[in-house]
């Protein structure tokens, strides 16, 4: 070789850009999808039940499918974004961080102390470290079905009551920032489900969970970091629950798939659609003899 070749990382950034679907799982139990991977609705990244299963049955890894490097990249920011703002409002309102419900974790994130609210543990240390646990960590959600994970970004809980609140990045170009006054469609939709997990997680006690959810919108471009606030706080009505059937049935239908050793329906109408071109599975999904699977042990 006599040079480095032209174009050798951002090639790699540029790599196939439908994104894998994000569950949790385990080798002896059925992925719970998650609540991001149900919502999805273009054309090409729609969500397929039988892709799913196809991976969860053939036990493969997405080499070369799913999101590229570039958009997981803007995905790491959006995130990025969210915790540390959600990190330094605690660290910089400790009369606020006390009702911070969720996981915490020392600095060293050496043990995780799940669903309590800061002041809780105020008075523990970590036994491994000795540091306080002060570091917030998103903590699991559950459907009541159990098929359908989520994460909300921050959660207090005053006085028996719970609060979410959702961070997004989005790029001033896509709309008038300025003007947002209250939250976008597909983000409403997802943190709806952050409400209804925990209603049904506490419907036996005393707590109550507010159907206001609030956001918080990062303008990524930061165009206005200096000149005006490149920030808007909006909050809206969390959506009627049988919005949300659609999503829990496409869980459901991969659930119920991998018990049965069916595999669903096809979405694509054929090989060479495009949204087939991407698809991780399109050749095992198109050219098999049959949709019986063998179904792993143990899949519960």
């Amino acid at each position: 070789m006599t040079g480095l070749p032209k174009n050798l990382i951002a090639d790699t950034l540029n790599t196939r850009f439908r994104r894998v679907e994000r569950s949790h799982s385990n080798t002896h139990v059925i992925p719970r999808l998650h609540v991001s991977s149900l919502i999805k609705s273009g054309t090409q990244d729609a969500f397929c039940p039988r892709e799913f299963v196809l991976r969860y049955i053939e036990h493969t890894e997405q080499l070369g499918a799913g999101t590229p490097p570039k958009f997981e990249l803007l995905y790491a920011v959006g995130h990025f974004y969210g915790e540390y703002i959600v990190n330094q409002f605690l660290r910089r309102n400790p009369d606020w961080a006390k009702y911070a419900w969720g996981d915490w974790t020392c600095r060293n994130h050496c043990h995780r102390i799940e669903k309590v609210c800061k002041h809780e543990i105020e008075d523990q240390n970590c036994e491994t470290c000795g540091h306080p646990y002060n570091v917030y960590l998103e903590t699991d959600l559950f459907n009541p079905k159990g098929t359908v994970v989520g994460h909300a970004d921050l959660i207090f809980n005053v006085d028996g009551y719970f609060y979410v609140y959702e961070f997004k990045s989005i790029d001033r170009a896509d709309v008038v920032f300025n003007e947002i006054n209250e939250p976008l469609g597909d983000h409403l939709l997802q943190a709806s489900n952050y409400y209804y997990m925990l209603k049904a997680m506490f419907k036996d006690t005393n707590y109550k969970v507010s159907k206001r959810i609030r956001f918080v919108y990062v303008d990524r471009s930061m165009a206005e970091l200096y000149t005006s606030d490149p920030f808007r706080e909006v909050e809206g009505d969390a959506v009627r629950l049988r919005r949300l059937h659609r999503i829990y049935d496409r869980a459901q239908a991969c659930h119920d798939a991998i018990k049965k050793g069916v595999l669903p329906e096809r979405i694509c109408e054929d090989i060479t659609c495009s949204r087939a071109k991407q698809c991780s599975k399109a050749i095992s999904c198109f050219y098999r003899s049959k949709d019986r699977v063998k179904v792993p042990k143990n899949a519960d």
